[in-house]
């Protein structure tokens, strides 16, 4: 981004072989001309480019939907002559810890991002001083162009297949953490507070897991008998952080030994790495809502299993790219939740008839939870939108009211992680409530379009759908 560009980075940049865009072409006719004719003549001289499909930095730690501006220059490229065929080399870059932590979680409450500078660039040195641990680089199969289009995706279509596509590679080779795995099992066991041995517990059920699915792990994470001694280190540094703080008997004035509370203002700081394999697990998250669900209706069956497990998807359908076994291809991602189920004692199996074991409401419980925060997000936009008098208004205006109704459903227990709160969740369910039908974007000529609300009834609909999923989550 231009925004790079200052002294001394933007000279450091390019003759790094950096170069810079504006974050917006609107309004502008000969910028966005020069700058595809810049981008054709790298790809005749087959120059590498290194690209973000996200058009940015992830400020929530999963992947973002992609943007399709800066990959249709390179199809039009091809289309045009200026070569024969791109190549695609998925990579996943993620980190034990980031330096951006506060900021992001700022922005994401909706504060402006701050501009970069050369001040602000010597004023954050101090933050260099500090241990940030590994950074994980991993490479997926590459892919061509020529590839895609012998499956017969279409000119028309090919900037979603291709983009999609590049996240569920780069998520099939994403590391799982010692601080992303520590960090999802305390935000799921605790709203509060948390003891090391249920979290150890618990960090050994999201561990078995993982290793079912047989996703990628770092080394200190390829045996069991390690977990103990990540969590040492993963809670020594939160509580260098204030992320968390051991608990005070307010008897004695000391410190409870081995039992530690999470600072509610600080929940949001380690959402991020959660978040960074939140794809890993957002199949059997969504595969035990449905069966908590089901099984308070008292409505529990293959068939309906199925078809509550479809609707969930639906909801989130701006909120996740799903893996390709997700979409029926290959594997069959929901047999493979029920055997892992199965194997654990969750669940039991008689035909069409699925019955939960005893003393497994808990265990989906714990896994439902890892869609909590989403749940919530939506249920604010939802009721934000339920209770607009008006079927009209610019964008800015109603994510100004959303965030307004976070803050009171929090203040009143109807949303209850403070991680919830966050913009770009709003952002998502405005976006699906569209692709539902509900809303309309109205093109305004302004920077920000105006949203009408055409399906109130359908508005009602999902919101009374999300409710009763948060209910089963107890």
């Amino acid at each position: 981004g231009v925004n790079l560009s200052f002294f001394p980075m933007g000279f450091i940049f390019r003759h790094s072989g950096a170069f810079f865009m504006r974050r917006s072409f609107k309004g502008l006719s000969l910028y966005p001309e020069v700058f595809k004719q810049y981008i054709k003549t790298m790809v005749n001289e087959g120059y590498p480019i290194e690209f973000f499909i996200e058009g940015g930095r992830t400020r929530t730690g999963k992947l973002a939907y992609p943007k399709y501006g800066f990959l249709n220059f390179l199809l039009d490229a091809v289309d045009e002559g200026y070569n024969k065929d791109l190549v695609f080399v998925p990579i996943s870059i993620n980190y034990d810890r980031i330096l951006e932590e506060t900021s992001y979680v700022k922005e994401m409450k909706g504060r402006e991002k701050e501009a970069e500078s050369a001040k602000g660039m010597l004023e954050s040195t101090r933050l260099l001083r500090r241990k940030y641990g590994k950074v994980y680089v991993k490479f997926n199969k590459p892919f061509t162009l020529k590839e895609v289009e012998a499956l017969g995706v279409s000119k028309d279509e090919r900037s979603v297949f291709v983009s999609e596509h590049i996240v569920k590679k780069i998520n099939e080779v994403t590391m799982v953490t010692p601080f992303a795995l520590t960090s999802a099992t305390i935000l799921l066991h605790a709203i509060k507070g948390f003891s090391r041995q249920t979290l150890l517990e618990k960090m050994r059920i999201l561990y078995g897991f993982l290793a079912y699915v047989n996703v990628d792990m770092s080394d200190s994470l390829q045996r069991k008998i390690n977990l103990e001694e990540i969590i040492e280190t993963v809670l020594t540094a939160f509580l260098d952080d204030k992320i968390i703080e051991p608990l005070k008997d307010p008897g004695s004035g000391g410190m409870m030994e081995d039992f530690y509370v999470i600072n509610e203002d600080q929940r949001p700081r380690i959402v991020f790495y959660k978040n960074s394999i939140i794809h890993y697990l957002i199949p059997i998250s969504f595969f035990s809502l449905a069966l908590l669900y089901l099984h308070g209706k008292n409505e529990l069956t293959g068939g309906s299993l199925d078809a509550e497990y479809e609707q969930i998807k639906r909801v989130f359908s701006r909120e996740f790219i799903y893996a390709t076994c997700e979409e029926g291809a290959g594997e069959d991602r929901e047999q493979v939740m029920l055997e892992y189920l199965k194997t654990q004692s969750i669940v039991e199996l008689d035909g069409d008839a699925i019955r939960l074991s005893e003393g497994s409401i808990e265990v989906l419980k714990f896994f439902a939870r890892i869609a909590r925060d989403y749940l919530e997000s939506y249920l604010v936009a939802l009721q934000s939108l339920g209770s607009w008098r008006k079927d009209r208004s610019s964008k800015k205006e109603i994510i100004q009211d959303v965030r307004k109704t976070g803050i009171r459903l929090f203040h009143t227990g109807d949303v209850r992680l403070m991680e919830s709160l966050s913009l770009p969740n709003y952002n998502n369910a405005l976006k699906m409530l569209m692709s539902e039908g509900a809303l309309r974007e109205v093109a305004t000529g302004k920077k920000s379009p105006d949203l009408e609300i055409v399906d109130r009834e359908k508005l009602k609909d999902i919101l009374e759908k999300v409710n009763s999923y948060l209910y089963a989550l107890g």
